[in-house]
């Protein structure tokens, strides 16, 4: 669903040294499709290689030969998408260190042909690979950017045998690299109190739904295993947003409402090592958030603006797909969203239902 990628400061020294793009006009061609990509993000420290272009772009821009190096690098800064991580530079191997004490999954490294030769793996790729299967790298980075997930639920599957599957493995790696470049993540599922909790007519009472720990073991498991990735962990936080449902609405009075909120305060304190928030949102936004979502966003403040955006996930049948005990079978499907679809619909309409009053609201400190 996103690419994560890394330039070696060698690769663009030897980009201009050797003048390759005068020679090779099609590498700028390739990076031209790759840095427009929405789903293409660098690893590194912008202001770090701005300074490293700004002598190179001076000396450079009266040569007409190396006009398309220069276009490039203008292209490079203005376009590409940067997560700013401090990175060692004095040589691949340190530099590919850098990535593993983070525990980070890059999928590309652009390196120069010396650097190529020292470490020699498929995802490190210099000019040479890109003149000979630029197109297929291409096809592969569309391929991660629109890719789909799936969980499929066995009856009576043992959790063991879940988490070692593969379409298992791929969708946690996935959402651990997505939350690792994310401060705020927001989950809108407006089902979330029906299936913690239901009002049995013939008792008038509230009792637990039968998907209730389903729910909280998915949640433990985001906790556990996607929130932590955050590489910005002292601000990430997760909001939780439902709404109030017609029928709950009807029900509540002022003996079980005390239940409801207890039912909705425990499962916000699931949240052990991050930061979180649950708000159940009027009845009145029911029927405009039949489906669900899970946004991520870079920067933790109030922007929900599209350039804040990282990825949003459209994901149905319930935010319960870590099933211990399954009594049936389930199939869970994760589609990553269009940005044009966030920016003319989306955000405005998340924009309102952050923005208004909460029926419940919680709050869980790391």
């Amino acid at each position: 669903m996103i690419v994560l990628t890394c330039f070696s400061k060698d690769f663009f020294t030897s980009l201009i040294k050797d003048n390759l793009l005068h020679k090779n006009p099609e590498i700028l061609e390739f990076f031209k499709n790759t840095l427009l990509n929405d789903s293409v993000y660098n690893l590194g420290d912008k202001e770090e290689f701005q300074k490293h272009f700004v002598n190179f772009i001076d000396k450079l821009k009266n040569d007409s030969t190396q006009k398309r190096t220069v276009d490039f690098l203008n292209f490079f800064l203005k376009n590409s998408k940067w997560h700013t991580i401090s990175l060692k530079h004095e040589s691949l191997k340190r530099l590919k260190n850098s990535f593993l004490d983070k525990n980070l999954d890059l999928d590309f490294f652009f390196v120069s042909e010396k650097e190529k030769r020292e470490i020699n793996e498929n995802n490190i790729i210099d000019c040479r690979k890109i003149m000979a299967s630029g197109n297929k790298i291409l096809k592969e980075i569309s391929k991660k950017s629109f890719q789909a997930l799936e969980i499929n639920i066995r009856k009576n599957q043992k959790y063991d045998d879940l988490i070692i599957r593969k379409e298992f493995n791929t969708f946690k790696k996935t959402f651990q690299k997505l939350a690792t470049i994310a401060s705020r993540i927001i989950i809108c599922d407006r089902y979330i109190p029906d299936n913690l909790i239901f009002f049995d007519k013939r008792t008038k009472k509230i009792k637990d739904n039968n998907f209730k720990y389903d729910y909280h073991n998915t949640l433990k498991f985001f906790d556990d295993e996607i929130f932590s990735c955050s590489l910005d962990r002292e601000n990430f936080e997760c909001k939780i947003f439902s709404i109030l449902s017609r029928n709950s609405k009807k029900q509540l009075d002022s003996t079980n409402v005390i239940k409801y909120k207890k039912e909705l305060e425990n499962f916000i304190n699931i949240l052990k090592k991050n930061k979180g928030y649950i708000h159940i949102k009027s009845d009145a936004f029911w029927k405009l958030w039949h489906r669900r979502y899970i946004f991520f966003f870079k920067n933790r403040d109030l922007d929900i603006s599209k350039d804040n955006l990282v990825k949003f996930i459209d994901y149905d049948t319930g935010f319960d797909f870590i099933k211990k005990n399954p009594t049936d079978i389930a199939e869970y499907d994760f589609i990553p969203g269009h940005m044009q679809h966030y920016e003319q619909k989306l955000e405005g309409r998340l924009r309102e239902l952050i923005d208004s009053k909460d029926f419940i609201a919680f709050q869980k400190s790391a």
